[in-house]
């Protein structure tokens, strides 16, 4: 038999940089009500990571619901990024999305 969903489960829906902000859609997709805390990740070419911001901090979020968070651009170099959008919504795994960024000199 499939397993019923997890009691704590979500996903990073969709995230898109607007104008000198990134904005991340964060999805419950459990049977409860989470906590999530959340962090945006600025990664270089080689990998390396280069800036990070907080997206969320201890944001209840109800079954089902879906929340937008907004973030402040880091301050970057121009270059290729890759950013990631990591949460935790209290279960086993952390959900994350990422997009590629290229800042143009």
């Amino acid at each position: 038999a499939a397993d019923p969903p997890a009691e704590r489960d979500g996903e990073v829906a969709d995230m898109y940089v607007k104008g000198k902000q990134v904005e991340v859609l964060y999805r419950n997709t459990g049977r409860t009500a989470t906590s999530i805390l959340g962090e945006l990740q600025v990664r270089d070419q080689d990998g390396e990571l280069v800036a990070t911001a907080t997206l969320v901090e201890g944001r209840t979020v109800g079954a089902g619901r879906s929340e937008k968070l907004r973030v402040a651009m880091p301050s970057l170099a121009p270059g290729h990024y890759t950013l990631y959008a990591v949460v935790d919504f209290g279960g086993d795994t952390l959900t994350a999305a990422e997009a590629a960024l290229e800042i143009k000199p």
